[in-house]
């Protein structure tokens, strides 16, 4: 029996990282991990425990079908910090939202599983990474 091919976004972090290490423990996965740095510590640790490392980046939809081609499933998350501005950036994480679902349906990808904190509310949640946009200034 073949495994089924899970492509992990943003597996080098703390969320995306977990996600990996729970279906790689499983040993019924073939985990391809997506990271912006397949060189990175996070990354090389990930291919000793078995993941495919492809690089990735969620603000490129071409490099998202490639690595999307042949998946199963999809655990797509957003990142809310933009590095290059320094802050906090809810449009930016909104596109890498879509680009993840059009590439996933670009590559006929069956199934995903999506995780995002955007607050799309027009409350305060008093969370700062999730209230900080244009509007709502960092808070610290």
């Amino acid at each position: 029996m073949s495994k089924q091919k899970i492509t992990v976004c943003g597996a080098t972090g703390n969320q995306g990282g977990a996600v990996v290490t729970e279906l790689l423990m499983q040993e019924k996965y073939a985990v391809t991990a997506l990271t912006r740095d397949p060189g990175s510590a996070a990354a090389r640790s990930l291919a000793v425990r078995g993941a495919h490392i492809v690089k990735a980046d969620l603000r490129d939809m071409n490099s998202l079908k490639a690595a999307f081609n042949g998946a199963d499933g999809i655990f797509g998350l957003t990142q809310p910090w933009n590095y290059e501005l320094g802050c906090f950036d809810i449009n930016a994480e909104i596109r890498q939202a879509k680009n993840i679902i059009w590439a996933a349906k670009a590559a006929g990808v069956p199934g995903i599983v999506f995780s995002t904190i955007l607050n799309l509310s027009a409350t305060i949640s008093k969370v700062p990474w999730i209230d900080c946009d244009e509007d709502h200034p960092d808070v610290s």
